[in-house]
Parts: C-alpha cells; sequence; structure tokens
C-alpha cells in the first residue's frame, strides 16, 4: 500500500480533482482533469489489480551527477504481478522536450528495477467515444450489490445481440445499466456513443 509521495495543494495552475475510486475503495485527489480521465480507464481495465497515485519520488543523476527528483504520477499493479510507472503530461508538454531528460533518466532506472514506464498524453486517453461510454456508466460502478439473478435470467432467454431498447421494455433500467458498468452486458464501447438503439450482448468471458 502506497501513501502519495507529494501533498497536492491547491494552485492556480492547477485544477485538483477529487476521484472516488472503485478499485480502490478510497478517493483519490489529482492534479488535472487528464489524470481523472486517465483513472477512469484503470477502472474499466481487467487487467489491472491496483493502482496509485503519486506513488514515491525518486533522486535520479544525470552523466553530470546532476539530480532531479521525480515522483511519477501513477503506479499500477497488473494481476499477473508486473508494474507499470505512468506520467499524464499534455501533448503539446511532452513535444516541448521540457521533461525528456527525467523522463529517460526515469526510463532507466525502471527498467533496472524491472518495471515498465509510459508517458500518456490526451492522444491516448481522450478517446471519443470510449471515454463519454465510461464516464456515463461509472456512476453505476459505485452501487456494489448487482442483480446476479437478473443477469442469469436475461442471458438464458436472449441468446443474440439486441436493441437496449427492446432489453429495457422488460427489465428494470437501472439494473441493466448497473450490469454494462460491470461489463456483464456489453456494446460496441470503443466505437459507438451509447444509445438506446445501441446493439448489446452478454460477456460469456
Amino acid at each position: 500500500m502506497y501513501s502519495p509521495a507529494r501533498k497536492i495543494k491547491k494552485s492556480s495552475v492547477k485544477n485538483i480533482v477529487r476521484f472516488p475510486s472503485s478499485k480502490n475503495n478510497r478517493t483519490l485527489l489529482l492534479e488535472s482533469i487528464l489524470e481523472s480521465q486517465f483513472a477512469l480507464l484503470l477502472e474499466y481495465d481487467n487487467n489491472v489489480e491496483e493502482y496509485f497515485e503519486q506513488p514515491k519520488t525518486f533522486f535520479l543523476e544525470d552523466e553530470n551527477r546532476k539530480t532531479y527528483r521525480y515522483t511519477p504520477d501513477f503506479l499500477i499493479v497488473f494481476k499477473n504481478g508486473s508494474r507499470k510507472f505512468i506520467e499524464v503530461k499534455p501533448k503539446k508538454e511532452v513535444e516541448s522536450g521540457k521533461f525528456s531528460k527525467v523522463f529517460n533518466l526515469f526510463q532507466q532506472r525502471s527498467a533496472q528495477s524491472g518495471d515498465g514506464f509510459e508517458v500518456m498524453s490526451e492522444e491516448y486517453i481522450q478517446k471519443k467515444p470510449l471515454l463519454q461510454n465510461l464516464k456515463y456508466f461509472y456512476r453505476f460502478r459505485k452501487h456494489q450489490i448487482l442483480n446476479m439473478e437478473l443477469f442469469e435470467e436475461i442471458s438464458n432467454q436472449v441468446t443474440t445481440p439486441v436493441t437496449f431498447k427492446d432489453l429495457h421494455q422488460n427489465y428494470d433500467l437501472k439494473s441493466l445499466y448497473q450490469l454494462i458498468a460491470f461489463g456483464y452486458i456489453k456494446f460496441d464501447i470503443n466505437n459507438e456513443p451509447f444509445s438506446v438503439n445501441s446493439k448489446v450482448w452478454f460477456n460469456e468471458e
């Protein structure tokens, strides 16, 4: 269990965001909307066991023995036991080269310890319509009690994809949304904004 290495304070140049993490069962304090959007992606990633914000501060030394202080934005622990540190930065800041030295030094440091490191920008994080779909359904992940009897009933009766509108005619809306939010009912979440006309099917994994 990690505690944030840096205490996040209010700032005129940063938007402090409180993100209610269902996976970690606590509220995270994040330094930008972009970070909160990345956290949302992690909540839905079934390969992620847990993740931590501002996990640790590192002191990195270059070839001239100059020391750099660096705290990555996230540490992800995957279900297979591997770990990856993440830096979330707007694309224009990444491309400016301002942080290249520190990122390269930390890339080397994390590789030595067997960990991964990746810089994520809005180009990866803000993919449409995926992000909008995840944001819409995330509120329904806060309710941990699922109607699994309903899921069993629906999955036995509906054997081919149907429109959500047709499914909703016979079943409670909130329960259906919960089943979508937890991945038991699927739709083309990467390519289609959700609507009543979306084709839905059942996850048999």
